[in-house]
């Protein structure tokens, strides 16, 4: 889950200064589901906005990062976008900058600020899990990944700073390295390598291609 937070509104209404029609685009799976970018988040912003703008398109689609998906479901609403001054999109950074390749005479602004990739704890309530950094190292943390949940970013502790078993920058939360010390202690874990390895940085890719579905097959029928 890629977790936003909407802009307040006067940013929101700065960016969009001098324009003046805009169309609004939502997202149905993320943003949706933070409060965002969904039907309701986007007649909201569209109603606050009306009195200073023309708001063109009120929209959403099902997943704005999915390029071809997007430009599917917006085929009937393209003339109105390019009629319009502006388009806002209610999305991640992703879906952003997906609408801006779409429509690339358009301006495109975001409504909204892109943070984590959050593990959804219950229905409205998202934790920093995984810092998508390129090499996973779980295997040897216990499922807990240090990277991304020491405020540190220390690959291995605990640091001085930990007292009782609490963090030294958030006092309220278990530092994680207890957390795998004390896991690995329930369940007798083997293979225990004492330090962690540190990341490699070249196994962090930007893009990535899959081979299409039975592509063996057609090839050998050629």
């Amino acid at each position: 889950m890629i977790v936003t937070t909407l802009k307040d509104i006067e940013t929101i209404k700065a960016f969009l200064k001098g324009y003046g029609s805009i169309a609004i685009i939502g997202c149905g799976a993320c943003a949706a589901a933070c409060q965002t970018g969904g039907k309701d988040d986007v007649m909201r912003i569209a109603n606050i906005l009306s009195t200073d703008f023309n708001i063109t398109v009120k929209t959403v689609v099902d997943e704005a990062c999915h390029h071809l998906l997007t430009r599917k479901q917006l085929r009937d609403l393209k003339d109105a976008i390019n009629n319009s001054d502006c388009l806002l999109a209610m999305t991640c950074g992703a879906g952003v900058q997906c609408l801006a390749e779409l429509f690339p005479d358009k301006k495109t602004v975001p409504s909204s600020d892109t943070h984590i990739l959050g593990n959804v704890l219950r229905v409205g309530q998202f934790k920093n899990y995984c810092s998508m950094c390129g090499e996973c190292t779980l295997d040897q943390t216990e499922g807990f990944c240090t990277k991304t949940r020491c405020p540190k970013s220390h690959v291995n502790g605990p640091c001085g700073g930990m007292h009782d078993g609490k963090c030294e920058v958030f006092p309220d939360k278990d530092c994680v390295f207890i957390s795998i010390y004390n896991k690995r202690k329930t369940n007798s874990s083997k293979n225990v390598s004492k330090d962690i390895k540190g990341r490699d940085f070249s196994k962090k890719i930007d893009e990535l291609e899959l081979p299409r579905k039975n592509e063996h097959l057609r090839k050998k029928n050629n």
